[in-house]
């Protein structure tokens, strides 16, 4: 019953999922607007094309706990494919914006209270906003953004998901390395609500 009644909800959730994924898309790209002539030759699109086949690799690993009453599962791990849309011409000491969608593997045992419903991983699914920003055009940068993880075990269910961080490197290089806290608010109730990640990983521009 419990089973058949998560298989109906599905198409609303995911339904109100895109449109909230998509409505956070428009604003992101809002400000985006034309390179100026100063802007940086290394972050040409013809510099940048031949590491576009380096998004099939991961970029981002760390792990994530529960915690809070409702807390039941053990630490799992996360590896993450992110692929960050850039909204602003890069500039070495403004604020620099970027949607970012990723897919996720999660693995370690994962339940909600009742051994025979755990299973060894699951697949999901994230979208949201960051803004990058290096002051002074130093190589330390900060990172903030907001986002929202659609996964589909125990239950159908989107977060809210805040996260911090580190984005280190020259911030005209390609390449980044990042360090990200992130939290993640599930909305479907019960067990394993409230989750803390540490990521470690790198990103484009």
């Amino acid at each position: 019953m419990e089973r058949g009644r998560d298989l109906r909800i599905l198409p609303r959730v995911r339904k109100a999922w895109l449109s909230v994924v998509a409505l956070a898309f428009a604003v992101v790209a809002g400000p985006a607007r034309a390179a100026d002539d100063d802007e940086d030759s290394r972050l040409s699109p013809q510099r940048l094309m031949p590491l576009v086949p380096l998004h099939l690799l991961p970029a981002g690993i760390g792990p994530e706990f529960a915690f809070g009453a409702n807390a039941t599962s053990p630490p799992v791990w996360v590896i993450s494919w992110p692929f960050q849309i850039q909204t602003t011409p890069i500039r070495a000491d403004v604020v620099n914006h970027r949607a970012v969608v990723a897919g996720e593997l999660v693995v370690g045992s994962i339940h909600a209270g009742d051994p025979e419903r755990s299973v060894e991983g699951e697949f999901r699914f994230r979208a949201g906003y960051r803004a990058m920003w290096h002051p002074g055009g130093g190589v330390v940068g900060m990172l903030a953004g907001i986002g929202s993880t659609l996964e589909f075990y125990p239950v159908v269910q989107p977060s809210i998901s805040p996260e911090i961080g580190l984005h280190l490197g020259d911030p005209l290089a390609a390449v980044k390395f990042t360090l990200i806290l992130r939290g993640d608010q599930y909305l479907a109730g019960g067990e394993n609500q409230t989750r803390a990640s540490l990521l470690a990983g790198w990103a484009f521009w």
